[in-house]
């Protein structure tokens, strides 16, 4: 297999498989509790998968810190199915980033308490894309809310390219392409059952991870950083446009 078909399959085939099988479900079910689940489900194990073909399979505990990051993904989205009232939805997207953070900048903070601030500090930017992305979905189509995430994921693939880490750039073009996916689904096969704000929330823990440990372990500037979360943060924004749902969702991609 060539490199170019290798790389294709591991970042634009394989972490979609799971989307695949939530739209199966979505087709065999009529329990809207079940897409719900399945589609959530999915996001996270393709987040997963990603991981897995890119680096490889993480073990416990992780030798490199970045096998933490498909751990929180999963703690993220059973977290959600199991309680997924909007309060609880941003406690545990804040505990789970800001452990995750720790765990993966272990190496380089020493001791909890140089680590906590630091933590404590990209907890909150995660809960606060997350809420982002909650506000959006109410005025929004989930597409464009999934979508809109998926460029800036797209964005940060880029960045992590040109800051010289072709591995944390294949990771999260694949989990982009997870996210996309999910959003393709949401226009063309289950647009009301979509659970688009779950699937936010577990993109923007991976995601946020992800840029942390390129900031903290490659040469990928705190400026791009910060302005990938501006533009993950940017939804809200679009939702608070007085125009057209399908406007806002043109905006928020744009």
């Amino acid at each position: 297999m060539t490199f170019v078909l290798r790389l294709a399959l591991n970042t634009l085939v394989l972490p979609v498989v799971p989307v695949a099988i939530a739209v199966a479900v979505a087709f065999a079910t009529r329990s809207a509790t079940a897409r719900r689940c399945a589609g959530a489900l999915a996001a996270a194990s393709g987040i997963v998968v990603a991981h897995v073909v890119v680096v490889g399979v993480p073990r416990l505990p992780p030798i490199d810190t970045i096998g933490w990051i498909p751990f929180a993904a999963a703690v993220t989205c059973v977290g959600l199915l199991v309680e997924p009232r909007p309060v609880v939805r941003l406690v545990v997207t804040f505990v789970v980033a800001t452990i995750a953070i720790r765990l993966v900048g272990r190496p380089v903070w020493h001791s909890a308490i140089d680590a906590a601030p630091w933590a404590l500090l990209v907890g909150a930017g995660t809960t606060a894309i997350d809420a982002s992305l909650v506000v959006a979905s109410r005025r929004m189509p989930p597409a464009g809310v999934l979508l809109a995430f998926a460029m800036t994921m797209a964005g940060g693939s880029i960045a992590c390219l040109f800051g010289h880490s072709a591995l944390l750039a294949q990771v999260l073009g694949a989990s982009a392409a997870v996210i996309g996916a999910s959003g393709v689904v949401a226009i063309f096969v289950t647009p009301a059952k979509t659970p688009a704000k779950t699937i936010a929330s577990i993109a923007a823990v991976s995601a946020v991870a992800v840029m942390a440990y390129a900031s903290l372990y490659a040469t990928l500037s705190t400026v791009v950083v910060v302005l990938l979360v501006g533009s993950a943060v940017a939804p809200i924004v679009a939702a608070a446009l007085p125009v057209t749902p399908r406007a806002r969702a043109v905006v928020a991609v744009a």
